[in-house]
Formats: structure tokens, sequence, C-alpha cells
């Protein structure tokens, strides 16, 4: 259960499997010894305390874990606080243990290949294989988390969310091809930037305090849409466009000279909100329709089976 879902609900007890920030031993006033932590999931944060006489679990905490905890809830001063009794560490990000199996990132990586040999533009097969034989580039597009705690926020995050983008755009029947493969390239690379401003252990480069991630996008592609441009000078200023009409705010935009840039944005939406649902419902009973997820509602409605 997510932690907001804890607060609205005024829970007492609960168990779940969170990430946490370290924290340290204290003393109260009442002289008793607690060990003071963090927990936070994609709704929100929390308070925690080990109390020495009854919590059963690690003497410190590992930064940004994974931990399963029981305990109790409570409300002091205008604020909710857990009570652990017990805790167990499952991952640590600093160990590099994936949130997605091994097999499936294998499985995806291979699924990136596979995408990008199916375009049928050669100069555009080209571009995208020359970024990715970037060694830098590779692993860090291929390790990332997508957001720090707003949507595909695990390693390997950005990945998935880009290939999901793609498949929406591969999938849609009411476009031209040749502009279908430029959304498509578009699409698996629009949030590339990323890669300056996510670290693997999910915190962020202090320049992106300063830079939006998408300016970064044509920062990195720069060389690549150069080379593009000797062989198609066309392509390469579509997906320009695109970009940067992406990096402008959404009131900003009107709309855009290449309308495939629309797909795009739809594409990413599309990703977001569905990785946002998937989280809603991850640990509930398929009777739940109703669920919360950053603080914001989502529903599953009861659909009949399509053969």
């Amino acid at each position: 259960m997510l932690l907001q879902e804890l607060k609205d609900m005024c829970a007492k007890d609960f168990a779940g499997v969170y990430r946490a920030y370290s924290g340290s031993w204290r003393k109260a006033y009442n002289g008793k010894l607690y060990l003071r932590f963090c927990l936070f999931d994609s709704s929100g944060k929390i308070r925690a305390h080990g109390w020495e006489k009854t919590y059963r679990g690690p003497e410190s905490i590992p930064n940004k874990c994974e931990i399963l905890v029981e305990g109790q809830l409570r409300s002091f001063n205008n604020a909710w606080i857990a009570d652990i009794r017990r805790a167990e560490i499952i991952t640590s990000i600093n160990d590099k243990i994936i949130e997605h199996n091994h097999a499936d990132l294998c499985e995806k990586k291979h699924g990136l290949f596979s995408r990008i040999n199916r375009l049928k533009i050669t100069a555009l097969q080209d571009f995208s294989f020359s970024i990715l034989n970037n060694a830098e580039i590779f692993e860090k597009f291929t390790i990332i988390p997508a957001s720090k705690n707003y949507h595909h926020s695990y390693r390997s995050g950005l990945l998935f969310h880009s290939l999901e983008c793609w498949d929406s755009i591969e999938g849609s029947s009411i476009i031209d091809d040749s502009a279908k493969e430029i959304a498509m390239v578009a699409a698996l690379f629009h949030d590339i930037g990323k890669i300056k401003t996510i670290l693997p252990d999910h915190s962020f480069h202090p320049r992106a305090k300063i830079i939006d991630h998408n300016h970064l996008t044509l920062e990195i592609l720069a060389p690549y849409l150069a080379e593009l441009d000797k062989r198609w000078e066309s392509g390469a200023d579509a997906l320009r466009h695109i970009w940067v009409w992406l990096g402008k705010y959404a009131k900003d935009r009107g709309i855009p000279a290449f309308p495939e840039a629309e797909l795009v944005s739809m594409a990413d939406r599309y990703s977001v909100g569905k990785e946002a649902q998937r989280a809603a419902f991850s640990r509930k009973p398929e009777r739940i329709t109703f669920s919360y997820y950053n603080g914001r509602p989502h529903w599953r409605p009861d659909l009949p089976h399509i053969r």
C-alpha cells in the first residue's frame, strides 16, 4: 500500500515494501534511544522511528535501499510517524540490484536493437545506431530511471519508458510510414537528456536545478544530427523540430509545424499514465477498481474480454 493511502485511510497497523533514506540513532526527551530514518515511495514520504526496546532490524539503513517494514502509524504534532517494529533490507540501489529481473532487462535491450532494425529509412537507422554505439550514452540510457519519483522511477526505467513510447507510435495506422519512423525515433530519444540530469542512484545531478533535460537532449544529439544532415537534412530538421517543441511548456507549444510531434507527446503522456496505473494497482486485488498514486486518483473499469 502506498504511503499516501495509509495517511488517507488513517491506518494504524501496516506492513509494506518502501524505499528508505538513511538515518541515525537519536535520544528522545525521555532518554529512550531510537533509529530515525525516512520511508518514501512515489506518493510521498514519512518519518520512521525504530525504538531500541521494540525494534527488530538492521542497526543502520543504507541510503535509498528497498526495505520491508512492519509497524504502527501514529499522529504527532500534526504529522504522521511510523513506529517500526520490524525491518528487513531487500535491495540496495548502491549494490545495483534492479527491480526488474535481469532476463527482462536483457529482453528490453534486445528489443531496442530489433526495433531499430525494423526501420526502413536507412539514414534514421544509422542515426539511431550511431547514438547507441557511444558506450557512455548506451550505458546510462539503459540504466537510469526515467524520473526520481514521478514515473518509471526504477533502474532502467528510462529505457522501458522510451520503448513504450516507440511502440505506441509504431502501432498507429493514421500516418504515413516515413513520418511515423521519424516520430518513432523522436520518441525513442525524447528523454535522452536525462542521462545528464538523473544519476543511477535516483538522485539528481546539480545541473538539473538550472537546466531542463529537454535542452540537454539537443546538446547530446547535436553531433549525430550534424551527421544526419549530410544524408537527410529534412529528416534531421524534423527531429529537431519535435524535440524543440516538446521542450516548451504545454501552454506555450501551440500547434506544431510537423504534426507528428503531437504523436510523440501523446505517446509520452500515455506511457506515464499507464505506469501510474500499474503502480496504483500493483498490490491491489482484481476486485479493487479505484486507487491512488502520487496523490492522484486512478480507476480501472470492468472491461469485457474481447477475443
